[in-house]
């Protein structure tokens, strides 16, 4: 939250990673305590980005 503070704008938490069971776990919304505040990470995970093989995709 400290970000949020600073730059006084919206924050959201976004985790990236290369292995699909942490993706998975990290999509979980996290209980912030009272009803309805909940946490909903945005993840990138290896099943969401597609695999690059060609050169020319890759530009």
């Amino acid at each position: 939250m400290a970000v949020r503070a600073r730059y006084r704008c919206r924050a959201c938490l976004l985790v990236v990673t290369t292995d699909d069971a942490i993706a998975t776990w990290s999509a979980q919304p996290i209980d912030l305590g009272p009803p309805d505040w909940m946490l909903r990470p945005y993840v990138l995970g290896p099943s969401a980005v597609p695999v690059v093989t060609e050169p020319a995709d890759a530009g």
